[in-house]
This record gives structure tokens, sequence and C-alpha cells, in this order.
């Protein structure tokens, strides 16, 4: 196993923080109530990180700010807690796909997965302008259809299919409106830091 395999299994294992353990816990007990979360990124465009904040205000007490994990936004949607907009929801399902891509990077290499990303991207997302519109600005090639396409093919699939359905089913947007949308634009945030493309932008422009 590689050491990079080794230390993405290691972060996915880790516990969460004792505060993270005990607010969720009374939230679900219903000792503390929650007024709202909010999820903010870095604006850093230099950024590469997998990186983000909760902010979850509670009722009498002080803002509680937790730093992103996939085990802490798993146990969010859990609990269907959404946060304060769809935009801020956006950030946080593209977080999400950007972390989602840690494995496939490591097992493919990133080349490789950025290829067959944008092949599912345009398959699923293509008939939306602004997704067309960048995706043309991403350059690509078409990978050979072996099985380590077809595996990388359907692992990028699930995760987007994934998170489209936790969006219905655990925070209950509407199928075919907001949770598309959603999930749309968290696919734009994904590409745009996964490719730089609005550092790009701001020093080359378009």
């Amino acid at each position: 196993m590689s050491d990079a395999l080794q230390k993405l299994l290691d972060d996915s294992d880790r516990p969460l923080p004792r505060e993270a353990l005990g607010l969720l816990g009374a939230i679900e007990a219903r000792a503390a109530r929650l007024e709202g979360c909010d999820f903010h990124v870095p604006e850093d465009p230099w950024s590469t990180e997998v990186a983000g904040t909760f902010v979850l205000h509670l009722v009498g007490r002080a803002p509680v700010e937790l730093d992103w994990s996939e085990k802490l936004n798993g146990e969010l949607l859990r609990l269907g807690i959404r946060v304060d907009s769809q935009q801020h929801e956006a950030l946080r399902f593209g977080t999400h796909l950007l972390s989602n891509l840690r494995y496939p990077d490591i097992r493919f290499g990133k080349d490789f997965t950025n290829h067959v990303l944008w092949k599912v991207v345009a398959e699923r997302f293509g008939s939306i302008p602004e997704v067309r519109r960048t995706l043309g600005s991403i350059s690509h090639l078409d990978p050979y259809q072996s099985p380590e396409y077809a595996d990388c093919q359907h692992y990028l699939a699930m995760c987007i299919a994934g998170l489209g359905n936790a969006l219905v089913t655990q925070l209950r947007y509407e199928n075919h409106g907001p949770a598309f949308s959603i999930l749309a634009a968290a696919v734009l945030f994904m590409l745009d830091r996964r490719h730089s493309l609005s550092l790009r932008h701001s020093l080359f422009g378009r």
C-alpha cells in the first residue's frame, strides 16, 4: 500500500474531535438547539487544500466553528442539518467532491482522473451552459477504454450520484429543483478549485 493511500485511510479513520462529538450528541439529544449553520471555504485562490469551516449557531451559546472533514459532514447529513443558503450548500458539497477525488488521484493518477472526470461531468451536466463553458476551458483527452477507466468512471459517477441522493433523502431538497441546482453548482466549484480556473482568470483573463 502506498504511503499516500495509507495516509488517506488514516485520515478517514481518525475520530471526530471531542468538541464536535459532544456538540453533535447534544443536538441529537435535543439538549442543544441549533438555529443555523454556515459553511465557508478559504478565499485564497492559491490554496489547493480540501478545507472549509462549519459555523454552528446555537441558542444561548456563542457560534462554534468546526473544521471540515468527511466524517463531520457525514454526521451533519445524518442529522439532516442544512447550511443556511444554497450557495453555501454548493460549497459544502463541492468540498466533499474534492475530498472524494483524493482516492482516484492516488489509485489512477491525477491526470487520468481529470480526463475521466471531464467525461463524467459532461455526460451528466453538459446540458447546463455554465458547465459547458467551464469544461471548454479545461484541456482533456479521451482516456483509453480499459478496466481502470471503467473503475474510475464508476467511482466518480457514484460519488456524484451519492451526494445528489444525500441532498434529497437526508437534507430533503426537492429532487428536480434545488437539489439538482446545488449539485451542479457544487460540480462547478469543484472544477474551479481542481483546475485553478479563478486563479487563471485573475492572472490572465479569459
